[in-house]
């Protein structure tokens, strides 16, 4: 019984650290808590659902379409909305991203309803390991596999990418990074 909470621990836990770590590069570049994460997370999984369920493409597809569209609802967030508020104080930022959560919490209900959405209606037999100890579905083994592949790759890239580097060395002392790179503060900072 410990072994499965631990493993329903570790399954919930890597969603959550996926989150975690676009808060992290938000802070640690830009200085700001931005409280539309979660929504522009739960944005992408009801993109994953058009596409999946709604539209019917296969799954590598529609996660590939829901990170594109994703990424480009939050360009699109930051061209509109913290570029121009930047340059303020911080608690302005902070409040306009409540604002933007309310915005992406409102369209999604809008678009999509209230109701609970489903991948898959079908019920998974779960895969039994060590005489009943553990349970585990088919779909949990691929958030492991997909979250721990994202955590790789978002670490590959800050430690072997110039502009990995280069965002890194801006979370440190913006700057110092902007002495030793000018060109990439635009890159980086969107400015």
């Amino acid at each position: 019984m410990v072994a499965q909470l631990f493993l329903n621990g570790v399954i919930l836990g890597s969603i959550i650290a996926l989150g975690a770590i676009g808060l992290s590069l938000i802070y640690g570049i830009l200085k700001f808590g931005h409280f539309a994460h979660g929504d522009l997370m739960t944005l992408g999984a009801y993109f994953a659902f058009l596409f999946k369920v709604q539209l019917a493409l296969p799954f590598w597809l529609a996660f590939v379409l829901a990170a594109v569209f994703t990424a480009g609802t939050a360009v699109l967030l930051n061209f509109i909305l913290y570029r121009h508020l930047r340059k303020r104080d911080s608690v302005i930022v902070m409040i306009s991203s409540v604002g933007a959560a309310l915005i992406i919490r409102n369209f999604v209900l809008l678009v999509w309803g209230p109701q609970n959405k489903f991948y898959e209606k079908a019920i998974q037999m779960p895969i039994i390991i060590g005489d009943g100890l553990l349970r585990i579905k088919q779909n949990q083994i691929i958030i492991l596999i997909l979250a721990l592949s994202l955590v790789i790759a978002v670490h590959l890239f800050l430690s072997k990418t110039k502009l990995g580097k280069a965002m890194r060395a801006m979370a440190d002392n913006i700057d110092l990074a902007y002495v030793h790179h000018p060109q990439l503060l635009y890159q980086v900072n969107w400015q």
